[in-house]
């Protein structure tokens, strides 16, 4: 699955679940928290470079 993929799921989902404060992603062991606001921006999208 493709990171914008997850992008565009996570921002729907956010969205109908208003107790969502953050949600951290684990990618190559490496992780990225994104916050609501971020995640329900219309520009939102999750990119590698992110992951620290």
């Amino acid at each position: 699955m493709k990171l914008n993929d997850v992008s565009e799921v996570v921002s729907d989902r956010v969205r109908k679940f208003g107790n969502l404060k953050s949600i951290t992603f684990v990618y190559d062991g490496k992780d990225a928290t994104y916050t609501r606001e971020q995640m329900t921006n219309p520009s939102f999208t999750i990119k590698r470079e992110d992951f620290k």
